[in-house]
């Protein structure tokens, strides 16, 4: 969760230049760190684990907390939910704002992150069901990359130039 979660609402959020829009907008990633770390919470203390094995592995730091760990689970899962379509909000209210090469790179980026989330939803829904899914998987993690990477070279985003001379 904290792997995917928070970069991509980071990503969203402060794309193409690496600020966000406005000061309003920070009550998106508090949420979705205020999120991350519940579920993590959550996940950490459940009695087992289970990873697809035959036999579930026992946790040695399991508690005996019952509905109030699934409450803190149930909050967590939320706040990360509703944080992310926030940030893809604020995605949207600065590519509608931008112009120029600003748009360009916000564009790519949309369409990286427009093509890799249904890849990943399918991907994981068929996982184990048809033989080859986990590819479609591997691939969504691939595009997101390949759309910043195209804003970066193509429309000189963070002035790439300037590193690479250096």
């Amino acid at each position: 969760l904290p792997g995917l979660a928070l970069p991509l609402s980071v990503l969203l959020l402060s794309m193409p230049d690496g600020h966000l829009a406005s000061r309003r907008w920070w009550p998106i990633p508090t949420a979705v760190v205020v999120g991350t770390v519940l579920g993590s919470v959550a996940v950490s203390t459940s009695p087992t684990f289970d990873l697809g094995t035959s036999t579930p592995i026992e946790n040695p730091l399991a508690r005996a907390g019952g509905s109030t760990i699934v409450i803190v689970g149930i909050v967590g899962v939320v706040l990360v939910v509703v944080g992310l379509a926030a940030s893809l909000g604020a995605f949207i209210v600065r590519y509608r704002r931008s112009e120029g090469d600003e748009r360009q790179q916000l564009r790519w980026v949309g369409v990286s992150l427009g093509l890799a989330v249904p890849l990943f939803v399918v991907g994981a829904l068929l996982w184990g069901v048809v033989p080859g899914a986990a590819l479609l998987t591997g691939l969504s993690f691939l595009l997101l990359p390949a759309g910043i990477a195209v804003a970066v070279l193509r429309y000189r985003l963070y002035e790439i130039d300037l590193v690479l001379n250096r």
